[in-house]
C-alpha cells in the first residue's frame, strides 16, 4: 500500500514538475508574445507571386488617343491637326517638360495611326546636311513655314499629384478656340519612373 502511494506521488510530483517548467519556459522566452500583446505579421512574397505592371506610356496615351477620336465630331474627322507641347498647369501655361515633350510625340503617332492627318509644324522645307548630321526639324520659327493651313491642334496641361500626372488632352479648333474633343487619364508615378521621365 505504501509502495503504491510511493509511486502515485512520485508520478504526480513528475508531472507537476513538468507542467512548471513548461510554463516557465514559455513565459521567460523573450522570442514569445504574450497573448494579449497584438503580433505584427510579415509576409514575404516569391518572384513567382510578384506582379509586375507592364504597361508603358505609350499604352496610356493610345488610350487616350481612341478617347479623343470617339469624341471627335464625324464632320471633322478628315482635318488637319498639329500637335503641340502638354505644358504644366500654371498661372503661365509656358513651362513643359520632357514629360510634355514625350507625350506630345506620342500623340503624333497614335491620332495619325487612327486616321487623323497630323501636320508636323517643326518640320523645315529644305533637310539641313551637316557633317554631324542631316535635319529636317527645328524650333526656330525662321526656318520654319508658315503655310501649313491648320486649322485644328491637340495639345493639353499636366497637373501633379500624390499618385501620378493627370493628363487632360483637347483638340481644338484654332479659329474658333472650340474645344471638339478631350480625354483625361491619370498616369502613375511608377509607369513614369520606369521611363526616366518623373
Amino acid at each position: 500500500m505504501n509502495i503504491k502511494k510511493t509511486m502515485t506521488l512520485f508520478i504526480s510530483l513528475t508531472i507537476l514538475l513538468g507542467c512548471m517548467a513548461s510554463h516557465s519556459f514559455k513565459s521567460n522566452d523573450s522570442n514569445l508574445a504574450p497573448s494579449n500583446v497584438p503580433v505584427k505579421k510579415i509576409y514575404i512574397e516569391s518572384e513567382k507571386n510578384l506582379v509586375i505592371n507592364t504597361v508603358l506610356l505609350n499604352e496610356y496615351v493610345e488610350q487616350m488617343a481612341i478617347n479623343l477620336i470617339d469624341n471627335l465630331n464625324p464632320q471633322i474627322v478628315g482635318v488637319k491637326v498639329a500637335v503641340a507641347s502638354f505644358v504644366e498647369l500654371s498661372s503661365s501655361l509656358t513651362k513643359t517638360s520632357a514629360l510634355g515633350n514625350q507625350l506630345s510625340e506620342n500623340f503624333i503617332h497614335e491620332i495619325q495611326k487612327l486616321g487623323l492627318q497630323v501636320i508636323d509644324f517643326k518640320t523645315v522645307d529644305i533637310i539641313q546636311v551637316t557633317p554631324s548630321g542631316d535635319f529636317m526639324f527645328s524650333r526656330n520659327m525662321r526656318d520654319l513655314s508658315m503655310k501649313n493651313n491648320i486649322n485644328y491642334a491637340l495639345s493639353g496641361t499636366l497637373v501633379y499629384g500624390e499618385f501620378g500626372v493627370v493628363v487632360n488632352a483637347r483638340i481644338i479648333n484654332l479659329n474658333t478656340k472650340v474645344v471638339v474633343s478631350s480625354a483625361r487619364k491619370m498616369i502613375p508615378h511608377f509607369v513614369l519612373k520606369s521611363e526616366n521621365l518623373s
